[in-house]
């Protein structure tokens, strides 16, 4: 639990309003990354002195996208927290014929919560985000 903790401080410390994250949860058994979300709107994950609860969950244009939103309590502080996924490019590949990068961008713009910071979150830490 500890480096979820560290993950959420660090989303709580930089102002951090939009997660991009470019991969699945697991791909053939193998975790690609740690589910750092409560699994549904009827629970709320405690991440040291953050508390964070899932708003909605949504798919965009395609089953491979989803856009969700966090509330993060800490203390008598609030925030707001986008989250879009796309988890249809396989960590050892291209991405799908259908994903287009520029449409990926227009989603990003609309969903941006007041600027803020943006986390892109990907399997290997190098190859997606350029």
């Amino acid at each position: 639990m500890t480096s979820l903790n560290e993950f959420w401080q660090v989303v709580w410390y930089y102002d951090i309003t939009m997660i991009i994250m470019l991969t699945d949860l697991h791909e053939n058994r193998k975790e690609l990354c740690t589910r750092y979300w409560p699994m549904t709107s009827l629970h709320t994950m405690k991440c040291g002195p953050i508390s964070i609860k899932i708003d909605h969950a949504d798919y965009l244009r395609d089953k491979d996208s989803w856009r969700r939103g966090f509330t993060l309590m800490k203390g008598a502080e609030v925030k707001e927290v986008t989250q879009l996924q796309f988890n249809g490019w396989g960590d050892e590949g291209n991405p799908p014929i259908y994903f287009t990068l520029l449409d990926w961008l227009a989603e990003i713009h609309l969903c941006r919560n007041n600027g803020g910071s943006v986390l892109i979150i990907h399997s290997d830490g190098a190859g997606r985000s350029g």
